[in-house]
């Protein structure tokens, strides 16, 4: 006994064996005598010669090849010795082109034909080597019994099978399917499960969590032309920026609670959202990439988003983990009005600061990544707490300063480490002090004046290795002092950031400000700079 299913399959066939012998005993450039709106155009090989015998359709673009009728003969034609092709549509609407070379195998496939006056005239097209997509299948939200996948507007789809986690389609041609749907046999309603799926020649295109509707690759080029990094940086903190014109925030869950990260091999990235402003279309992410390749344009991650079903999981904790060094990560995004630990430290540590001083909503700004925190220089600053580094050590943050007329101190544990900018040596200095009681670092152990710019951000990081403390601005480093084999002090000592004693207050901005267990290498600490600068030469939407 033949079942359900199968005569659906049956039945699709014929119709495809019926649309092919129409399609090949229609006339040469021929179409019909039908004048209601006629389209035309031509078609070449690979090697930019005409493509003559080549069978060409215009198909509707929400045409559903398994539910709908078949394709009248003369929306189908086969090119002649010119390439060129001639087909007519009955009414105005935006339709597909879809052809196919059956002596090569080649392929075309266009989107987006408005036909709305009496003749419309469609660019030349190059037939190309087709590709598959392979489309994980989800656990819930179909039927695999009675269930099909296809590609609106083609004469593309493929039956699922009950038995497999998967389904492949092969034989699509290269470039942009707009939309992959499910439907099902005996139902009446369809669904997208992704948007804008990319398909090259001879290549299969994997297609993953795919009830989320919306993906995208993102480059991370770290060659010369992109972050310059030669090295390669492990468990680092990518940041993404999303913005009008690189994500439609329209798209998402209103606080972004369904974006996703994997990278190019499907598995899953810890990530975590900074911060969400689905008005003002911004919106802050860092996820953690196990490896990020030196002198390499060819890795990606990939961003998923489109779920209404789901629910968020960024978490801080993982993408600045302690077990990878993370002390204390403060982003300075929050508003500091609510004083006792309202500026959240991102590792588990939970060093979280308290604003003092005369701190209000007034003093988060805009800074280099989303916002941050004005200091006015008098009695503004932020404690986070005992905050200990015990041997080797990176400390650093981004920060503008609106005077260079006094010493002001980013980051200060009395008698226990800091960066800050000494106005009597003109220089950004970084120092810890020995259980003996002296400050060893800048100038102290000799080592290159670093100046700052009033008015200009500048990315500041000190590390300590054990054996020298170096001093990077803006990604390169600039100073490095004599051997020290003295280890920082510890003490029970808050952390202040944005003042030392009743002093040295900083005026200006600080933003992402770091502690951290290690001494970060040379790349890390550029590849952060790349990365975090306003013109973010790392990443890359695709």
């Amino acid at each position: 006994m033949v079942s359900m299913k199968s005569k659906y399959v049956l039945l699709l066939a014929v119709c495809f064996l019926i649309f092919f012998v129409r399609c090949t005993t229609a006339p040469l450039a021929g179409g019909s005598d039908n004048p209601d709106f006629v389209v035309v155009g031509s078609v070449k090989d690979t090697n930019g010669s005409p493509a003559r015998n080549a069978i060409v359709s215009i198909i509707p673009e929400s045409y559903n090849p398994v539910s709908d009728e078949p394709l009248s003969s003369f929306m189908t034609d086969t090119t002649d010795i010119l390439g060129n092709y001639r087909l007519v549509v009955l009414q105005k609407g935006v339709y597909n082109l879809q052809g196919i070379d059956p002596q090569k195998g080649t392929r075309l496939l266009v989107n987006g034909i408005s036909v709305a006056e009496d003749t419309s005239l469609v660019n030349s097209v190059t037939m190309a080597t087709p590709g598959a997509v392979k489309i994980a299948l989800p656990t819930t939200g179909i039927n695999r019994e009675s269930g099909y996948i296809y590609v609106p507007g083609t004469s593309i789809a493929v039956f699922l099978d009950s038995q497999k986690d998967s389904v492949i389609i092969d034989s699509i041609p290269a470039g942009n399917l707009q939309v992959l749907a499910y439907a099902e046999i005996a139902g009446s309603d369809s669904f997208a499960i992704r948007f804008n799926v990319p398909v090259e020649s001879g290549k299969t295109t994997e297609v993953v969590n795919s009830l989320w509707r919306y993906s995208c690759r993102i480059f991370l080029n770290t060659t010369v032309e992109g972050a310059d990094v030669a090295g390669d940086v492990a468990l680092f903190p990518v940041l993404i920026r999303l913005n009008e014109n690189n994500f439609d925030f329209s798209k998402v869950q209103p606080d972004g609670a369904d974006i996703r990260f994997t990278k190019s091999d499907n598995s899953a990235l810890s990530y975590e959202i900074e911060s969400w402003d689905a008005g003002d279309k911004r919106a802050q992410i860092w996820v953690k990439v196990d490896t990020v390749y030196g002198n390499n344009s060819t890795q990606h991650i990939v961003m998923y988003w489109g779920n209404p079903d789901v629910v968020g999981r960024s978490d801080a904790g993982t993408v600045f983990d302690t077990a990878n060094s993370f002390v204390g990560v403060w982003h300075m995004n929050e508003e500091p009005l609510t004083g006792k630990a309202a500026i959240k430290d991102r590792t588990v540590n939970g060093h979280n600061a308290t604003s003092l001083g005369a701190m209000t909503s007034a003093n988060s700004c805009d800074g280099i990544i989303g916002k941050a925190l004005s200091f006015d220089g008098v009695d503004d600053y932020l404690d986070a707490g005992n905050v200990s580094v015990t041997g080797k050590y990176t400390i650093g943050l981004w920060v503008l300063l609106d005077t260079l007329e006094k010493s002001q101190r980013f980051i200060f544990k009395d008698s226990c480490y800091t960066l800050w900018y000494d106005n009597d040596t003109a220089s950004v200095r970084v120092e810890h002090m020995s259980t003996t009681t002296w400050w060893r670092g800048y100038p102290q152990d000799s080592g290159t004046q670093v100046p700052m710019v009033k008015g200009k951000w500048h990315y500041l990081t000190g590390t300590f290795d054990g054996s020298f403390l170096r001093l990077y601005k803006n990604g390169t480093e600039l100073s490095v002092t004599e051997k020290i084999t003295v280890l920082p002090r510890t003490s029970s000592d808050p952390l202040w950031i944005g003042k030392a004693w009743n002093i040295d207050f900083v005026d200006g901005t600080m933003d992402e400000v770091r502690i951290e267990g290690t001494a970060r290498q040379a790349d890390w600490i550029r590849l952060c700079y790349m990365n975090q600068r306003i013109d973010d030469l790392l990443t890359n939407f695709e």
